[in-house]
């Protein structure tokens, strides 16, 4: 015998959380547009070269890399790998850059960031929306990572965390289909919120933790979730990760200072003395 009741309230509950679901997408959906229309109308204090930046403290002399007040980055001035700037001169004051600011580089067409020098935190929906990112560096200097930072970077696949990163929020790789790879080089499991991944992520990425670590990360809220292995940390390129060190200048190919990345083939200049080439489209 069919029991009637048990169906009815099978496929209530179905519906309930088919409601459930798009009340929570339409929520997002809100919260951004919220954000969108509140970055609209600030605007940033200063402008050096292709970056904008806005003050964070006179009395320290630091700033935040923000975006041009139209509530995202900008598409065609973003592109390729995105090195931001340690420190910034601007009528006669030096100023550090310490944060990267709510939908700073969002929608841009970036296909790799590295972040160092001295910044700390990376602010609400920095990267999100970048379609083209592929990979993340998030060096040592970093120490926290807000809400949905990463979010919708449908073709991000790799991610480096830095030793000093301590809090992962909510939604920072959501909806990121391709990550595979996650390289954590803290020894100390960072604290994660419970929705900062998917399950999709869980279920196919690896994390790659310190040698001797793995234990600690086994033992940790949601980082136990995903597949994990060992790497040797001293036996990889830290450069890019290590605190302080950011461009000090840019060439063209036969020689030529930029004042800004040109199309082609530049060669970096590393505070550390090392240089790169970057491939600008």
């Amino acid at each position: 015998m069919v029991n009637h009741r048990c169906l009815l309230k099978n496929e209530q509950n179905l519906v309930n959380k088919m409601i459930m679901k798009r009340f929570l997408s339409l929520k997002m959906f809100f919260e951004s547009l919220l954000i969108l229309v509140s970055v609209n109308v600030s605007a940033y204090d200063f402008k050096v070269g292709d970056f904008y930046y806005n003050v964070l403290s006179f009395d320290d002399l630091t700033c935040e890399v923000t975006n041009n007040g139209n509530g995202t980055g900008i598409p065609y001035l973003y592109e390729g790998e995105l090195i931001i700037p340690e420190k910034v001169e601007y009528n006669g004051r030096m100023w550090t850059v310490v944060e990267i600011g709510l939908n700073a580089f969002s929608s841009t067409d970036i296909e790799r960031v590295v972040i160092n020098g001295y910044i700390t935190t990376v602010g609400m929906y920095a990267f999100s929306w970048c379609d083209y990112l592929k990979e993340a560096v998030i060096g040592n200097s970093v120490v926290s990572l807000e809400r949905s930072a990463f979010m919708s970077c449908d073709h991000l696949e790799k991610v480096w965390l830095g030793s000093s990163l301590t809090y992962i929020s909510d939604k920072v790789f959501t909806e990121c289909p391709k990550l595979m790879s996650i390289y954590s080089l803290n020894a100390t499991p960072p604290r994660v919120n419970s929705e900062a991944f998917e399950n999709s992520t869980f279920l196919n990425a690896t994390l790659y933790v310190p040698k001797g670590c793995l234990e600690a990360y086994q033992n940790a809220a949601y980082w136990k979730n995903f597949t994990i292995k060992e790497f040797e940390t001293t036996g990889i390129n830290t450069v890019v990760l290590s605190k302080g060190i950011t461009e000090v200048a840019r060439y063209s190919i036969d020689g030529k200072r930029l004042a800004a990345p040109q199309k082609g083939l530049n060669i970096v200049m590393m505070s550390d003395g090392s240089k790169r080439k970057v491939m600008v489209k």
